[in-house]
């Protein structure tokens, strides 16, 4: 959650989260009534297995 800023950084932070699937919220702390917007949701991605299989077989032997 962020408080609302300028529109440069709040647009930094918008391409920011795309990139890397988390979310972003703002507020407004100005208010005595929260004032919320979410402007990205976060994106659910599961593991690289490429790279899961690379590092269970360098624990393979420690694990069976």
């Amino acid at each position: 959650m962020v408080p609302r800023s300028s529109l440069e950084d709040i647009d930094r932070l918008d391409i920011l989260e795309m990139i890397f699937g988390i979310g972003l919220i703002l507020n407004n702390q100005e208010q005595k009534v929260p004032d919320f917007e979410i402007r990205v949701r976060a994106s659910k991605h599961g593991p690289d297995m490429f790279y899961v299989n690379k590092y269970i077989k360098l624990i393979a032997d420690d694990l069976f």
